[in-house]
Parts: structure tokens; sequence; C-alpha cells
């Protein structure tokens, strides 16, 4: 545990662009904050206005200990959600900052089971789960704990959660939330070392089948398989990483022939399409069609390498 400058160091974006009173509140400028509050102050018979949540989430963020303190003395809220941003235990947590959690639980920060999985506090997830630590569910990854903890561990790499919460989880092999915690793993979401996530997808994969389908907007059905993950996966996965996850999948029985139903392809069509070549390889060296003969014509892995621009995937699917 630290006060979370080491960990802060280098990383929290000082610079986001946020209302001026928040950024004088986060960096303790109290009379630049005086002087902006002295010009915003109600008129007579106005509410008082709400503590804004993003403020305190920059404060739990920055270490500013100080500030921190007297929004929540004015009712700020430690577990205001911030969209796409997590909530000020979640800031906390991200820097490790055990004074700030601690600031944050005296006036009723609660954390979530997922930050406790996202940040592998291993030791809290068995707290969790023996009834010894208070926790919030926030419907991310699913219902119970347990989900909601395997999730944030499949994304944040802890393989012990995983584990813990895979005990107490009987979801059949074909059931479809098992996608959504397939492609945790794939994102290696603190870009550290990629072996915790490999290990976490494998746990998942010794539970789940790897044909499943997935992902859904609007009501409409992408048909994905975690092969298409995978060969679509972010530019800061390395091609090892991306050769280890699929080599994972074929050995338990991925199929290649399976399209999607957006750019209807099958993984070695979307292979081609972002420029894996190291995919591609594995793909044709594990029985994959190069021709597919009966795919629309836009959809072929030569018409994607061609489309794209990617040269040597074309001149290999020619041979």
């Amino acid at each position: 545990m630290t006060d979370g400058a080491n960990a802060r160091e280098g990383v929290y974006p000082h610079g986001d662009a946020t209302a001026p009173i928040t950024i004088a509140k986060e960096r303790g400028y109290d009379e630049i904050v005086a002087i902006i509050e002295a010009n915003e102050k109600p008129r007579e018979g106005d509410a008082e206005p709400d503590t804004e949540p993003l403020t305190l989430w920059h404060c739990a963020g920055s270490g500013n200990y100080e500030m921190a303190e007297k929004l929540l003395r004015r009712g700020a809220d430690p577990n205001a959600l911030v969209p796409a941003s997590g909530d000020p235990m979640f800031q906390a947590y991200r820097f490790d900052d055990q004074r700030m959690i601690e600031l944050l639980e005296r006036y009723g920060g609660v954390v979530t089971a997922t930050t406790a999985g996202l940040f592998r506090r291993t030791d809290l997830a068995r707290a969790m789960f023996a009834g010894e630590a208070k926790y919030r569910l926030d419907g991310v990854g699913g219902a119970t704990l347990a989900e909601q903890l395997l999730w944030g561990a499949a994304c944040g790499g802890d393989p012990e959660i995983v584990r813990l919460s895979l005990d107490r989880i009987d979801w059949p092999r074909d059931d479809r939330r098992w996608f959504a915690m397939l492609e945790q793993p794939l994102r290696i979401w603190n870009r550290g070392p990629s072996e915790p996530y490999l290990e976490c997808f494998g746990l998942l994969l010794e539970r789940a089948d790897p044909n499943l389908r997935g992902r859904e907007q609007d009501g409409f059905q992408f048909g994905l398989t975690i092969l298409h993950s995978v060969a679509g996966s972010r530019a800061h996965v390395k091609p090892e990483e991306r050769l280890t996850f699929v080599t994972m999948l074929l050995d338990a029985g991925a199929r290649l022939d399976l399209r999607d139903h957006l750019l209807e392809s099958t993984p070695l069509g979307w292979s081609c399409r972002w420029g894996h070549i190291e995919l591609v390889d594995l793909f044709l060296t594990r029985g994959a069609d190069p021709i597919e003969a009966d795919a629309p014509p836009w959809a072929t892995p030569l018409a994607w390498a061609e489309k794209m621009g990617h040269a040597a995937i074309a001149q290999k699917l020619r041979q």
C-alpha cells in the first residue's frame, strides 16, 4: 500500500479538459475557487447546486486529501459514478492510495467488486467471499459477487480471483455469458506482462465453448467468435500475444470456418483485414481455406488484404 504519490507519478493526467473550478479544487487553489464560487452563487430562491462528482473523482486520483475531505464534508458522494471513468473509490484503488481509500470510507465509500478484481486485490476478494469486507455490486459483468469479481479479475489479470470466482459459477459451456468473460483477458488491460492474462484466459477456456458467438448493439447480433475478437484486437496487443491466444483457442477446438454477421468474414478474413500476418500464417498452417470460394466476393481473405493494402499478406494468399 502507498499514499498514492509514487503510483500516480507520470500517470495521472493533470491536463484533463474539465471545468476551471474542478481543476482549481483539484490543485488546491483555494483563492481561485473562492473567486469562482463567489461569481456562481445561486440567486435568492435558487436551489443550492450539487457538488460536482467529477471534482471529488479528480481529487481521489491526484492525492489532494485536503480538498477531498472538504468536498466530502459538504456532502460529496464517494460512490458517485463518473461515466466511463469509475467512481472516487475506483480512483483511489487505481493508484493504490490507502490514505485516500480510508478517507473515502470514513464518508461512506464502498469499493465495488469489479474494482477489486480489476486491481488484483486478491485479499479483498477473499474477504468479500467470506463476508468480512463491504462491497457494492455495480452490474458490470453479471448480477452476483462471483460474476462481477470474475469479470474484473479476467480483465485485470488476476488468476487467483478468477479461480475463486469460477468455483462459485455453474454456467453451462454454451452459456453466452462466457463470451464476454473470454474477451476480457484479450484487452491486457493494465498493459503489463501478458502471462497473467493468458492464465486467466486458459482458466475460462476450460469452462467455455470456444465457438460461442457474442457482441450485440441496438439489437444487432454481430455474431463474433473469440477468434474474431483476437484477430481484431487492439493495437497494444503484441503479435506473439495474439498467437498464443489463438493457439489456445485452436487447441480447444475453435473453428476456422465461422463467419461473423457484419463483415461476413472468417477469422482468417479478419486477420487479413487488420494486417496480422502472424495470424494469417498460423491459420493457414492449421488448415484455413485461403480461397473461400463460398464467401461474398468482397469478404474473401484476398479481397480484404488487397482492399486494406496488405501486400505481403495478399502475396502469401496467392501462393
